[in-house]
């Protein structure tokens, strides 16, 4: 097989609480889940199909994984979702070593070779949640224990509301890539930024009670997800900008359940949690599309 894909991630609740500056103190814990948008990986025919950033990280990768294979004609589709606050980094990375080691690791093996990757070999100082949820499947938590290893586990939700919560769930684009990488891991050390993630993690504790009892509704999730994006602005006053604000305002005025801008701030998607009629009648009125995603 020459072409190898890993899913995208959308994280609702608990972002900034999967950064090791937080939870070897704290402990911390993520909720989201893989979605049904890939970066897919595949050997090539040319030379130009790769960018000059991307040649130098598939030999960056190789090295990192002793492999000597001088072969580097590769295409992929990575481009479309970096920067978008979707998990596209590692779930680019996880796609690149099956394909390069003709997926001979498990799961577990990926998630910690791109840990290892992304965090000891380029110097990103980033959370973790990333590369658990792009490589595990379902609606899951992801906790994260002071001594650096984590657990996890798929929400033991009804088929009802399963199918309820997917069928709500839509991606906005703001059409701005992220450019501040590590607003979050920045803000962390701060009085500001410590509190604003404390709330949050306040947050996606009570968003884990409800989606484990018995009678979790999407009403209740939406307004929670308002909660965590109010505090989430908090950490940095660059998460958010006037075209998020703007976009995010528009979308509370028409009755959806909550939205939140995804990943560490600046630009990207915005996750919007809406009944369907409602976020029909929001694309065709303003002109904006709408990307609809499920959990996987």
């Amino acid at each position: 097989m020459n072409e190898y894909k890993t899913p995208l991630r959308v994280s609702l609740f608990g972002g900034g609480t999967d950064y090791p500056a937080w939870y070897k103190d704290h402990g911390g814990m993520t909720i989201g889940g893989a979605i049904n948008f890939f970066v897919r990986w595949q050997m090539g025919i040319s030379e130009n199909q790769c960018t000059h950033d991307e040649v130098e990280i598939i030999q960056k990768l190789k090295s990192f994984l002793g492999y000597s294979d001088t072969y580097f004609y590769y295409e992929n589709n990575a481009h479309l979702f970096i920067g978008k606050g979707l998990g596209a980094s590692s779930a680019s990375f996880s796609s690149l070593i099956k394909l390069l080691t003709k997926d001979q690791f498990s799961d577990e093996e990926i998630i910690q070779k791109v840990t290892n990757f992304e965090r000891n070999y380029l110097g990103k100082d980033s959370g973790d949640q990333d590369q658990i949820l792009v490589n595990t499947p379902g609606f899951r938590w992801v906790e994260f224990l002071n001594d650096g290893l984590w657990k996890s586990d798929v929400f033991p939700l009804t088929d009802d509301f399963r199918q309820e919560l997917n069928d709500s769930l839509f991606l906005i684009d703001t059409n701005v890539a992220r450019n501040f990488p590590n607003i979050t891991s920045q803000s962390i050390r701060h009085d500001s930024g410590e509190a604003s993630i404390k709330n949050i993690s306040d947050i996606t504790k009570e968003a884990f009670k409800v989606l484990s009892s018995d009678n979790a509704s999407i009403e209740a999730i939406g307004k929670l997800l308002d909660e965590t994006w109010k505090a989430k602005k908090g950490i940095n006053p660059h998460i958010s900008n006037e075209s998020v604000d703007q976009i995010i305002t528009m979308l509370k005025k028409e009755n959806i359940f909550g939205a939140k801008l995804l990943g560490s701030g600046g630009g990207g998607f915005i996750l919007a949690l809406a009944p369907r009629e409602i976020m029909k009648k929001i694309s065709n009125k303003w002109s904006i599309p709408v990307m609809d995603i499920e959990f996987i």
